[in-house]
């Protein structure tokens, strides 16, 4: 990673100070911070061209008022990777200290990408060397509390569905019930969790009427008496509810939204999770969870109606839900031993348990992580860029290769592979797009197959560097190596 654009969600009344001891100019519109002699920044990060907008932006028009922007870049020639691979061994980089003021209990700021768009050209969270974003899919994020007694994590329920997630938890202590948020980066196609889509007076619901709204949310009832019933994506151990009454569900397992969408109360594009437990737990009140340090449980699962790349858990304005306003043991707890939420992280998965392509090989093994290549036979690599020695990229993704899973022109191999990207290159446009040679002679960043392409695969095939101005060696830049196919 060369450069990273990362959005801050801050809760609602909380202060921003700085970033890294970037100073914020309050007589800039943005609220910009040059990083010159700042002194809490990460070894890796350049204070000369690194720089932190908001909150309270004004330019582009739109950007949430209450997100921060952080912008930060590597030196060229000191520190050319702000974060480097490692050689394969995942590394930890500090980049800087965020400093706020007025935090509220039980939250955290939460890394977003609402507003990127609004930005020409778009923000990337996560920039490479070859300019190629980083796919949402593949990125995580994660809040380590001080002390940690218990894991409560959100990821993708089937590899390569962005639309069905499921949440778990983890802890070696029982939890009695317990309240979260869902939140997205904006607004969110028809959320729903667990299956509960009853509302007010519905007649395809078991039970016709119970409180739309109690206090400052509006309640969507499971009330589904059969636990069986295929409807209700719930886990387990969560109490299936039946009905509601009074000011208050009789069962707590609910989900709620805000009844203001702009109550700075809660976290916008928010769905919340109301969950009591059902299993056995001898003198303590029945559990959500089995008690594990390996095992996690499941909690449910939450549908959008479209894909959406990168949700995340938030305990901000769950304490404001019915029977959550417990004074500061607010969720998850148990009788004998509560569990406050901030001894709780928040891991939000967007791997799908690292394999993608769902073909059976974990992203972190797989020589083709987005196209599917494994099973009998799979994870074929024939060789690279000229070289029959295998390059860890798989053939069906080895971009610049037609068929063979080699960049050649017939030096090593039958197969030219520029002579068959030219010939592509000269079909009608209709045709080129819808070409499988085509799709894997992409080796530029951008567009549709051009003679560039066709040109960097000829000189770098023949271990010549392109020489070409403001343009890279042959890139990973097909279809099936950068878009889950």
């Amino acid at each position: 990673v060369v450069a990273a654009n990362i959005g801050l969600a801050l809760p609602a009344g909380a202060t921003f100070v700085n970033f890294g001891g970037c100073i914020p100019d309050s007589n800039d519109p943005n609220n910009l911070a040059s990083c010159v002699g700042a002194t809490d920044l990460g070894s890796t990060v350049n204070p000369l061209t690194s720089t932190t907008i908001g909150p309270a932006v004004t330019t582009p028009a739109g950007f949430p008022a209450q997100n921060v922007l952080l912008q930060l870049q590597a030196t060229p020639g000191v520190n050319n990777d702000l974060l480097c691979d490692g050689g394969g061994t995942p590394q930890e980089v500090f980049l800087g200290t965020l400093l706020l003021d007025n935090l509220p209990a039980f939250t955290s700021p939460r890394v977003s990408t609402e507003g990127f768009a609004l930005f020409d050209p778009t923000l990337q969270l996560l920039v490479a060397p070859s300019g190629n974003p980083f796919p949402d899919a593949q990125l995580l994020t994660v809040v380590i509390p001080e002390t940690e007694l218990a894991t409560l994590t959100l990821r993708p329920a089937t590899p390569g569905d962005l639309r069905r997630y499921k949440v778990t938890v983890l802890s070696e202590r029982r939890i009695h019930k317990m309240a979260f948020g869902i939140t997205t980066s904006g607004p969110a196609a028809a959320p729903v969790f667990g299956g509960c889509v009853c509302a007010s007076g519905d007649p395809s619901c078991p039970i016709a009427s119970f409180p739309a709204q109690v206090g400052a949310v509006d309640l969507i009832g499971c009330a589904f008496d059969d636990i069986s019933n295929p409807n209700l994506d719930l886990g387990s151990g969560i109490e299936r509810p039946t009905f509601f009454t009074g000011n208050a569900p009789d069962i707590a397992t609910f989900v709620a939204r805000a009844t203001n969408p702009s109550d700075p109360a809660f976290v916008p594009n928010t769905i919340y999770v109301a969950l009591q437990g059902s299993l056995p737990a001898g003198a303590d009140p029945p559990s959500i969870n089995n008690p594990s340090a390996t095992v996690e449980s499941e909690l449910g699962i939450i549908e959008f109606g479209a894909d959406t790349p990168t949700p995340q858990i938030t305990f901000s304005g769950a304490d404001l839900l019915p029977g959550f306003s417990l004074g500061g043991q607010v969720v998850p707890s148990s009788a004998a031993n509560p569990i406050a939420v901030e001894n709780v992280s928040l891991l939000n998965r967007f791997d799908a348990d690292e394999d993608l392509d769902a073909d059976g090989v974990g992203d972190d093994s797989d020589n083709c992580v987005l196209t599917a290549n494994g099973g009998p036979g799979g994870q074929q690599d024939a060789g690279g860029v000229a070289v029959l020695e295998p390059d860890d990229i798989g053939n069906v993704c080895q971009c610049g290769d037609s068929g063979d899973g080699v960049v050649d022109i017939a030096l090593l191999t039958a197969e030219d592979d520029v002579a068959n990207c030219q010939a592509v290159l000269a079909l009608p446009p209709g045709q080129t797009a819808t070409n499988a040679v085509a799709e894997k002679c992409k080796v530029t960043v951008g567009g549709s197959l051009n003679i560039v392409d066709v040109v960097i695969m000829e000189l770098e095939a023949a271990s010549i560097d392109s020489g070409l101005p403001n343009s890279p060696s042959r890139l990973q830049a097909c279809g099936p190596a950068t878009e889950l196919q």
